[in-house]
């Protein structure tokens, strides 16, 4: 039995993160730990996990994703370096990774209290974040899925005044559809979770159906 097998059969189940009726490659590149970690990031804040924990995941796909395009030559879109001074880099990204820190290491400072973003501003921050991931992924020469553009949606619902909507002009009625659903953050998730769990990218927990 290969590593693939001996984690897909992990205690008889199936694990979440697999794609449904795909072969997973025995050796496993960097950019498909990306995907696995978007695919994480996208199954944690559809089911409202803590957002401290999701920040840690979406931000080490962020540094995969910065590491992997700085060696390919590939300027990413939303890359700090593209908009930042270089005589601040250093300061802007000692600001950017300062939650994300504090979360992975207790190596210097044990009894340190936390003093970044706030719990709510948090979850924004990892919304927009898994964006980037996207649109990193895609950078970088990998297609969409569907678990992708189910998350793009939800995120177009609960922050229209970052996307640019100019296209729902062309189509009155998905123009109407969309300004009719609610935009609430625990309704459209939970809209978010029904497509994950249609499409196979959340386990069915019968007991819970």
């Amino acid at each position: 039995m290969n590593k693939d097998d001996q984690f897909n059969n992990l205690n008889g189940q199936q694990p979440m993160i697999r794609i449904p009726e795909t072969v997973q490659p025995v050796q496993y590149t960097k950019l498909d730990i990306v995907l696995e970690h978007i695919y994480a990031s996208i199954q944690m804040i559809s089911t409202e996990c803590n957002s401290f924990s999701v920040h840690v995941v979406t931000m080490a796909c962020r540094e995969l994703l910065l590491n992997l395009a700085h060696q390919k030559g590939i300027e990413l879109e939303w890359d700090h370096r593209r908009f930042v001074k270089p005589q601040f880099w250093n300061q802007y990204r000692q600001k950017s990774v300062l939650a994300y820190n504090y979360f992975k290491h207790a190596d210097r400072d044990p009894d340190a209290l936390y003093n970044g973003p706030s719990y709510g501003n948090l979850a924004h921050l990892n919304d927009a974040q898994t964006l980037f991931n996207i649109s990193g992924y895609h950078s970088l020469g990998r297609k969409p899925t569907g678990p992708m553009a189910h998350f793009s949606v939800a995120m177009m619902l609960l922050y229209p005044q970052y996307f640019k909507m100019d296209f729902l002009d062309e189509y009155p009625e998905h123009k109407r559809q969309y300004q009719s659903v609610p935009k609430e953050r625990s309704v459209v998730l939970s809209a978010l979770r029904s497509s994950l769990l249609a499409s196979k990218y959340l386990p069915r927990i019968p007991e819970f159906d």
